[in-house]
């Protein structure tokens, strides 16, 4: 079962839903950021984020988190954008 499938069985606006989720981690994260200023490097703020701020709301809700991706490649199509690099990673995808 598709995450989006997930929360459209939970009788709500699905993006609203994992907007909620999403806002959520992003809150919590805030204060560890603060709390240490180490985190330089993207892939670890990316890593502190996902694994220890959104996978947690996400199982508190009891989603499945199987669908969720970190560095994720992706094909950018040339009409979208021209000067793009044919293929990039996205820090962070949720399918």
């Amino acid at each position: 079962m598709s995450t989006f499938a997930q929360l459209r069985d939970r009788g709500e606006d699905p993006i609203a839903i994992f907007e909620r989720l999403f806002r959520a981690a992003l809150e919590s994260l805030l204060p560890d950021l603060a709390d240490a200023p180490w985190y330089v490097r993207e892939r670890d703020v990316v890593n502190l984020f996902v694994f220890g701020h959104l996978v947690p709301q996400f199982q508190a809700k009891q989603l499945d988190v199987s669908q969720m991706g970190i560095e994720v490649p992706f094909q950018v199509l040339p009409e979208n954008a021209p000067d793009a690099k044919p293929e990039v990673n996205a820090d962070i995808v949720v399918w």
